[in-house]
């Protein structure tokens, strides 16, 4: 009898130690290693998360010769302009597109007035002091400065006055010394008209005369990246995320006041348009054929740094 409870008890004891052993093996072997110790992967994790971004300006100039495809050629009249009567029109950018010499300004103005591009104020439209900066705070919609979102500048006259007025495409050219015209009826009187909006009579200037920006006044290109570097500084790529073309400024009197940001782009909504667009490039004393895209992508221009942000610098998590 007593052997057979001795029996028993090895047999009972045998299983418990072997289902200790099961477990504790299983545990062993299911537990993630780094849990036991150092991974050999770990140093490689913790430097593939070490990278950080800043933002960097920088302005591509129409003297350097590198970044002549995107300026030249110039067009001697300005695509898409019905000049009987001085205005733009989209459809003619269809009617003469063979004609008309493609260049970075006239592929942005042809997809603004195809309604293809959102133009991006520099400035805050309530408080001009406060600058954009190609940060794309200010889009210039025609849900917010026209009649309707489905208006389009040729459309939807609030929409034009509104751009025309905050100079991105063109500029208004005031006359200080204008008189008013005279009545049709009353020769020696002036015109006189009722204000459907305002309920009062107004009297009738001459219009303003509109100057419409051409490719050849555009000067450089302002453009803002995000630089992405490694634990130790090195810049590892520049990712450009805004665009903006910039003129020579000139008063009424056409006199040089200095340089202008016209508006910001998204260079990601650009970018897809440039595409169908080729340049020809001789370098390294070899000649090559590329879209425009691909001209910004293998950053085929030369930009001169102007600022950056030493302060606001964020950390890439992958």
């Amino acid at each position: 009898m007593i052997k057979s409870l001795i029996s028993i008890l090895c047999v009972v004891c045998f299983n418990q130690f072997a289902i200790a052993s099961n477990l504790a093996f299983h545990s062993l072997t299911t537990t993630p290693l780094h849990f036991l110790g150092k991974s050999d992967a770990a140093p490689l994790l913790d430097k593939k998360k070490k990278k950080w971004t800043k933002d960097v300006w920088s302005v591509i100039e129409i003297d350097q010769k590198i970044n002549a495809p995107i300026f030249y050629p110039f067009n001697d009249k300005m695509p898409g302009f019905d000049y009987p009567n001085q205005e733009i029109k989209s459809e003619l950018f269809e009617v003469h597109k063979g004609a008309i010499k493609w260049n970075l300004w006239t592929i942005i103005i042809r997809n603004f007035f195809n309604n293809k591009l959102l133009l991006y104020s520099p400035y805050d439209p309530e408080w001009e002091n406060s600058r954009d900066d190609g940060f794309l705070l200010y889009p210039v919609s025609p849900s917010e400065f026209g009649k309707s979102a489905d208006a389009t500048y040729e459309t939807d006259s609030t929409f034009r006055d509104n751009v025309l007025n905050m100079g991105l495409i063109g500029q208004i050219l005031y006359d200080p010394y204008a008189v008013p015209l005279l009545s049709w009826l009353y020769p020696d009187e002036d015109s006189i008209i009722y204000n459907s909006k305002t309920g009062f009579y107004e009297t009738v200037y001459p219009p303003d005369d509109i100057v419409l920006y051409q490719d050849k006044d555009i000067i450089a290109y302002n453009i803002k990246e995000k630089w992405v570097l490694d634990e130790n500084g090195k810049v590892l790529d520049k990712i450009i995320t805004a665009i903006a073309p910039i003129i020579i400024h000139r008063d009424n009197n056409g006199n040089v006041i200095g340089e202008r940001e016209l508006f910001w782009l998204e260079y990601t909504a650009l970018v897809e348009l440039l595409t169908p667009y080729y340049i020809q490039l001789n370098r390294y004393k070899k000649e090559e054929i590329i879209t425009l895209s691909d001209f910004f992508d293998r950053r085929e221009f030369y930009a001169s740094e102007v600022s950056r942000d030493s302060i606001q610098v964020k950390k890439v998590m992958d």
